[in-house]
């Protein structure tokens, strides 16, 4: 039963995530909510299989994706305006990486505690994904870039728990991010083009 429980989520929780996030490359505040059903269903998967790490990170993805949904919306009564992604400065960029290096030890650290299946590479991903989504609720192109890396380890990390769909997920989700990436940075070059004429 367990089985057949893990890759039912596995179908459903995969086949939002990637409409969720396919919408989010385009810049469609949409993706928030699709993505958000997808998380919620990835956290009972990961739940079920002692990926403590990643379930504290889906109920993460969850309130980021909530706040994401808000604060990509347009102001009431503004007519709609273009979706412009921005590039990030150098002390969020910095900032981030600290933060993330503080995270990462303390989640290591807790994942051993609870007996958690990889918790080096759990919490990375705990760690480089708060980090990822937080610059994605801010519209940095960046954001993209540390997601390649995020699904990159995510790969790594589900062929240990034998999570097939799991993998292909994430390869697909790589291919997504590279995807965001370059859509967004054509975004904001078409923007620039627009200001400056």
């Amino acid at each position: 039963m367990h089985l057949y429980l893990d890759t039912i989520l596995e179908i459903i929780g995969s086949a939002l995530s990637l409409h969720g996030i396919w919408a989010l490359t385009k810049g469609q505040r949409l993706g928030w909510l699709t993505g958000l059903l997808g998380i919620l269903i990835m956290g009972v998967f990961c739940y079920l299989n002692a990926l403590y790490g990643q379930v504290v990170l889906q109920v993460y993805f969850a309130v980021s994706s909530v706040y994401g949904w808000w604060s990509w919306r347009q102001p009431q009564g503004q007519p709609d305006q273009d979706f412009v992604p921005e590039l990030m400065s150098g002390l969020v960029f910095w900032s981030s990486l600290f933060g993330l290096g503080l995270v990462w030890p303390a989640c290591w650290y807790l994942l051993e505690a609870l007996n958690g299946q990889a918790p080096g590479i759990d919490a990375f991903l705990v760690a480089a994904s708060m980090v990822a989504q937080w610059w994605q609720t801010r519209k940095y192109i960046a954001s993209w870039w540390l997601w390649v890396l995020v699904n990159v380890v995510s790969i790594v990390l589900f062929s240990l728990t034998s999570s097939y769909t799991y993998m292909l997920l994430y390869f697909a989700l790589m291919l997504l991010a590279i995807r965001g990436a370059l859509n967004w940075q054509d975004l904001a070059r078409q923007h620039r083009q627009r200001q400056s004429a």
